[in-house]
């Protein structure tokens, strides 16, 4: 048996993965860089393309045009006012005079730090290419290859040391995560001090992005803003562009990120103010109904920094503006660079509260099982897997009694449908090359998922797990390639068998079924999932099915019709003209 591993991270931790050549597996995370680091995806790829020389010619540069305004100020400090020049107009020259020298001399004292910066990160750029050689050949010696790319280490000997490896590389990824930061902290407070930016400077005219605009014009809008611009909307109106389908991952996830705290602050105050009325009216529980599900936000928000300091995180979505439920989306990888792009959409009972956690662990084995399925098959490809909870999942409350908010109603996940189409063609708007996007619906989220599809989202292949309906009794309404739509079925789901949100998808033309039964695949036994809740399991079939899905390759998925006893009461009636 082949040995394997990978390392990942991301910038409040890092990506990054291993050696030379393709590989095929993986799954090991390394511990996260500092703190305080912007959220962004680096590779060893990257990092080996970094030119410390090119940062010490810079520094050479700054150096020179240091010297240069050394130079200016001697000639300025002796043009100064004569003191024999007396009057109004001569103190106002000298005030003048030394309001200006003493700004040369902050800019000197500040082009001092850059250099010293840039010399420094000229170094630690050095060692930290040099580390990276060393731990390459160090793999190399001991029979691991390293995939630049993908972050996969892989050897053909059990006993080669992969997992060291991996920490070796993971290492080198910290320190140029840490290097990167101390230079860019460094330039950026140079410039907030001569005044190039920060609250001295002159704001940008920034024009919001345009009302009611599709996710085609938000991503025109953002791409003309300059990197100053992009910079001042996040740091003044995060708000613009956190929810803002067709804004690439890495901006909303920094927007959302300075979101967290104020949305925080707001519903605390919020939560103080109902709870405060609730006691002053006891005799009506609608300001303790409101009071619990403001609580609930706020537990939920808990639960999303728990998530991101996981590592490798991106928040996409983050809504406070629900009746009953905090939204969020929380991606695993980079959707922004991802060649492939798994959405999961959950169901009855899903919220951020509680269920964001267990969800995203699922979606992180996830897309670490397919890339190592796309390894394993030559390819190298890079996973991002989305838990989207953008929607107001019904729950298992007083709601189920009100038609809008039931589970038996299709109320709510049309109105989840049409966030979810906008997500989905927002993630494909907002790249330069499209990712291969599969939506994976689960239980009521596969009603919402099949009612987004019903809309143009750029979906490449779908997946319906555990499903009540899709909102429709045929494929052909779904705008997905032909033959890329796909159902699994575990035994004794009775979910599964009501068709209550149209024809059971076992039953549809067109609807490719994949296995959730005990099966062998190249001399590995995947377990079976059974009833409604096993379809996310580790080493289970329905996994590693949707893993090849979701890696592309459909081949190697296993097909089953997924129809049991359950399903001959779901069965469509036949119609006189159909016999």
């Amino acid at each position: 048996m082949p040995a394997h591993t990978c390392i990942a991270g991301s910038a409040e931790t890092w990506v990054g993965r291993c050696p030379d050549d393709a590989a095929e597996e993986g799954g090991h995370p390394v511990p996260d860089p500092p703190r305080g680091v912007r959220a962004m995806t680096l590779t060893l790829a990257q990092v080996r393309t970094w030119q410390p020389g090119a940062v010490a010619s810079i520094a050479d540069a700054v150096t020179t045009r240091r010297r240069d305004l050394l130079a200016a100020q001697d000639t300025f400090d002796a043009a100064a006012p004569p003191s024999s020049w007396i009057g109004q107009a001569a103190a106002a020259a000298g005030a003048a005079h030394r309001q200006l020298g003493a700004g040369l001399q902050d800019l000197a004292a500040e082009l001092t730090g850059v250099i010293g910066a840039l010399d420094a990160a000229a170094e630690d750029l050095t060692t930290i290419l040099a580390d990276l050689e060393d731990a390459l050949a160090y793999a190399r010696g001991q029979g691991c290859r390293v995939d630049l790319v993908s972050g996969m280490v892989h050897a053909d000997d059990d006993d080669a040391p992969v997992e060291q490896v991996a920490a070796r590389l993971g290492q080198v990824l910290q320190a140029a995560a840490q290097a990167d930061s101390t230079l860019a902290r460094a330039l950026r407070a140079a410039a907030a001090t001569l005044g190039l930016t920060g609250p001295d400077a002159q704001e940008p005219a920034v024009s919001p992005p345009p009302p009611d605009g599709t996710e085609k014009d938000a991503a025109r809008w953002w791409n003309s803003l300059d990197p100053a611009a992009q910079q001042y909307v996040l740091d003044h109106h995060p708000d613009w562009i956190g929810n803002l389908d067709g804004v690439p991952g890495w901006a909303r996830d920094e927007a959302n990120r300075i979101l967290v705290p104020q949305y925080r602050k707001e519903l605390s105050a919020e939560y103080d103010r109902l709870l405060d009325l609730a006691l002053r009216t006891p005799q009506s529980p609608y300001f303790f109904t409101r009071a619990g599900a403001v609580q609930k936000m706020l537990d939920g928000l808990d639960q999303i920094d728990a998530v991101l300091d996981r590592g490798g995180r991106q928040l996409l979505t983050l809504d406070i503006s629900g009746d009953h439920e905090l939204r969020a989306a929380v991606a695993v990888g980079d959707v922004d660079t991802a060649d492939s792009v798994g959405v999961f959409v959950p169901g009855f009972t899903a919220n951020v509260r509680d269920s964001l956690a267990g969800y995203d662990s699922s979606m992180a084995a996830l897309a670490d099982l397919a890339a190592t399925e796309s390894l394993r098959q030559g390819n190298v490809q890079s996973i991002a897997t989305v838990t989207w909870l953008g929607y107001e999942a019904p729950q298992a409350d007083m709601g189920l009694l009100l038609p809008s908010r039931s589970v038996l109603s299709a109320s709510s996940a049309e109105a989840g449908a049409a966030d979810l189409a906008s997500f989905l063609r927002g993630v494909e708007a907002s790249r330069d090359t499209p990712a291969h996007t599969v939506p994976i619906g689960y239980s009521y989220g596969s009603t919402v998922t099949g009612h987004a599809l019903q809309e143009h989202t750029g979906a490449d292949a779908a997946v319906v797990l555990g499903s009540p309906g899709i909102g429709t009794d045929t494929v052909d309404d779904l705008t997905v390639p032909e033959g890329s739509t796909y159902m699994i079925e575990a035994r004794r789901d009775v979910v599964a068998d009501t068709g209550w949100f149209g024809r059971d998808p076992s039953h549809m033309d067109g609807m490719t079924g994949l296995s959730a039964r005990q099966e062998d695949v190249d001399g590995t036994t995947y377990t079976e999932s059974v009833g409604h809740s096993d379809y996310l399991t580790e080493g289970s079939t329905s996994q590693y099915n949707l893993a090849q899905i979701l890696a592309g390759q459909p081949e190697q998925a296993v097909q089953h019709h997924g129809r049991g006893i359950g399903d001959w009461f779901s069965k469509p009636l036949p119609t006189p003209w159909s016999r």
